[in-house]
């Protein structure tokens, strides 16, 4: 027999085990999610904020059963959230964070400071946690670097309740109340020679924090989503606007794809940020700062030596109406009625560069298409006149036969300062079979010419967009916005001037020189455009009409 002071322990360490137990099984996981809009009739909802009114209101969760297999809501009124988390989101965020199994897979959450993206992104995933309940899988988080990562994390942390979680600070692993885990994993990589650091993971959702700087990482990314069994594995990736070629080149396939929708967020439209504070941002910034960082406008740099070229009018597929005069244009200035594809060349030992070019007739007006690049370093000038003469038989089939369609080829003039090409090269050209001449030489055939880079860019650039607002210049791209010269537009996107306002200052010797196809597209197009060609246009006008 127990006596009585042992009888009365045994019975107090019954009721501690009960009240533990009991803390430990049932977790109340619930949220009511207030969809508001600013109203200055209405109540102050968030204190300090600004009055606002509820629009509509989601009540999400409940009482979590953590000791079912697998674990599930309490059944009946026990499921019941009876203090559930009280959460807020604008109108803008709603769909985002909603994410309906019939929308696209993929959400891509554009927006500018202050415009609520890493809050929306935590709501999103305690609601894909949801989805995934009692599953005991896991979801991935990544950010581009640490830092990043542990502003998502602390957000997480500053929503989620301590009941609700477990967070192991060295493998950066929240399992959740249910063994749910979610995976924190900074993307960058310490050196090129670093592989990814998503190997392995298998993933049924993921929240992605500025994907514009884990461009590096999104097919690995992509690859981890394959444990979600319906193939319907959600994401969702925010994004701030960056000037840069490679984020516009995927922003734009993964839209075109179908399995994304863009969603975008603007810190002026929150109900939760007052607008005294973007009337002190506008007064202080500049008003292109303010249009990129508070607006999110994709604006190209000031600064930038092609600021005619814009992706979304000056990529494009060639229109089907469009009628091909390639010949007729070339011959007009070559007297050869062969001539049937135009090339530029950029020559060079350490980098060499080759445009190609045809010429269409779009409701009577000239236009030229870029339908494709070369671009090779450390080759000869016969290797990469070989390259160029095989793209032009395989892909545009000229230069096949001596009696048929034969490319016209200009190049940078000759000239006697040592970055200027000597006879050498047309005569290498020539010898490998293709007709190449100087873009600008004297009138007679002979000697050396110049083109002045000032010139040519302005050239280029008119082309691009004139000042009444017509294009005559493109590059062509398929049906999902894939430009054929993928290298070309990058130059053109990020070419500067210097800080003098000089062009195409960086040494020529230099990787990260990228003039050399655009002066190519400058040095095909000069014979043809430039200012002095009035007439030859004008001939060429009458031959279209």
């Amino acid at each position: 027999m127990l006596t009585n002071t042992a009888f009365r322990r045994r019975s107090i360490m019954r009721d501690i085990a009960a009240d533990v137990e009991a803390v430990d099984r049932f977790v109340d996981i619930g949220v009511t999610l207030h969809v508001v809009r600013a109203d200055p009739n209405g109540t102050e909802l968030i204190p300090g904020a600004r009055p606002m009114t509820i629009l509509r209101t989601y009540n999400f969760g409940g009482v979590l059963d953590t000791k079912t297999e697998p674990p599930s809501f309490a059944p009946g009124d026990a499921g019941i959230s009876e203090k559930p988390q009280v959460w807020f989101c604008s109108e803008d965020q709603e769909p985002l964070i909603l994410h309906a199994d019939t929308a696209p897979v993929g959400e891509l959450a554009l927006g500018g400071m202050g415009a609520g993206k890493t809050t929306a992104g935590v709501i999103w995933l305690y609601l894909r946690w949801l989805e995934n309940l009692g599953s005991r899988k896991e979801g991935g988080v990544t950010a581009p670097t640490e830092t990043r990562l542990g502003l998502v994390l602390n957000e997480v942390f500053r929503m989620f309740p301590a009941s609700w979680y477990h967070f192991n600070s060295e493998s950066k692993i929240i399992t959740l109340c249910d063994g749910f885990r979610i995976r924190a994993v900074s993307t960058h990589r310490q050196s090129a020679s670093q592989g990814s650091r998503l190997q392995g993971f298998n993933w049924v959702f993921w929240l992605g924090d500025e994907l514009q700087d884990q461009l590096q990482e999104f097919v690995h990314i992509q690859a981890r989503l394959r444990a979600k069994t319906d193939g319907h594995a959600k994401r969702l990736a925010t994004v701030t606007a960056k000037d840069d070629p490679a984020w516009r080149t995927l922003k734009d396939g993964i839209i075109d794809s179908g399995l994304w929708t863009l969603h975008t967020l603007i810190g002026p439209r929150s109900p939760f940020i007052h607008p005294d504070h973007w009337d002190a941002m506008k007064r202080t910034t500049t008003d292109r700062d303010y249009r990129r960082l508070v607006l999110a406008e994709d604006l190209p740099s000031e600064s930038r030596l092609y600021s005619s070229f814009a992706r979304l009018d000056n990529v494009r597929p060639i229109p089907i109406t469009a009628k091909k005069i390639t010949s007729l244009v070339l011959s007009k200035k070559s007297g050869n009625t062969q001539h049937a594809l135009l090339f530029g060349h950029d020559p060079g030992t350490a980098k060499a560069a080759t445009v190609f070019l045809d010429a269409y007739d779009v409701r009577g007006e000239v236009c030229w298409w870029v339908r494709g690049e070369l671009f090779t370093l450390h080759e000869t000038t016969e290797q990469h006149a070989i390259k160029t003469l095989d793209i032009l038989r395989k892909r545009f089939g000229v230069n096949v036969r001596p009696d048929g369609p034969i490319a016209h080829g200009r190049a940078m003039p000759v000239g006697q300062s040592e970055d200027k090409p000597d006879l050498d090269l047309y005569r290498i050209y020539k010898r490998v079979g293709l007709d190449v001449r100087p873009a600008q030489y004297r009138k007679d055939g002979t000697g050396t010419g110049q083109i002045k880079k000032e010139s040519r860019i302005g050239m280029v650039n008119t082309l691009f967009c004139d000042a009444t607002g017509r294009r005559r210049l493109f590059i062509e791209c398929d049906d999902r916005g894939v430009s054929v010269a993928p290298q070309l537009v990058s130059a053109l996107e990020t070419m500067e001037r210097d800080d003098k306002g000089r062009p195409e200052h960086e040494e020529k010797n230099v990787r990260h020189d990228k003039s050399d196809l655009p002066a190519s597209l400058g040095y095909a197009l000069h014979a043809f455009e430039k200012e002095a060609a009035l007439a030859l246009r004008a001939e060429i006008r009458k031959g279209i009409s």
